[in-house]
């Protein structure tokens, strides 16, 4: 018998099935045009690709290692915040 996480799953993934149009289509709607949703993919991709941001072995730090965590992430989360900000603020000429 599967636990009720799993079920939920499966529910979601049945009523995904039953869709009748493409999903991706509504995804630039929901960004606010293939524009924004580029620029938004390409900032997802540097924090995705970035190992300051990996947080698998964050648990594990001392109070020194976390701090200078911190440090690093603030350092290379302002340039990525300055360009989500701009995503959403940035009008097309």
């Amino acid at each position: 018998m599967p636990s009720e996480q799993n079920q939920q799953q499966l529910d979601i993934a049945a009523e995904r099935a039953k869709c009748t149009f493409d999903p991706a289509l509504l995804t630039p709607l929901f960004y606010g045009g293939e524009e924004k949703l580029r620029r938004f993919k390409k900032i997802e991709a540097m924090v995705d690709s970035d190992p300051v941001f990996d947080r698998s072995d964050r648990y594990f730090l001392g109070r020194t290692e976390v701090t200078f965590f911190f440090f690093l992430l603030s350092a290379r989360v302002r340039p990525c915040l300055i360009g989500m900000w701009l995503i959403h603020i940035r009008r097309p000429a």
